[in-house]
């Protein structure tokens, strides 16, 4: 599982009303782009502890809990 490191420059902090007006709960795959609420369209493997949301298109793991 790979992190993700954020930060703010000029360009990020300008944001389009349609990014405004996104869920904050939009997950993004970075291997193929597809984007879909977390309540959308994503393979949810679960185990006992964990939830882990695959993307439905390319079977990239995005996020673990």
């Amino acid at each position: 599982m790979t992190s993700i490191d954020t930060h703010c420059t000029t360009a990020s902090a300008e944001t389009s009303p349609l990014e405004r007006s996104r869920r904050k709960s939009v997950l993004f795959c970075p291997g193929c782009g597809y984007e879909s609420g977390i309540d959308g369209e994503w393979v949810v493997r679960r185990d006992s502890e964990t939830r882990t949301y695959v993307c439905p298109q390319c079977e990239t793991e995005i996020a673990s809990h």
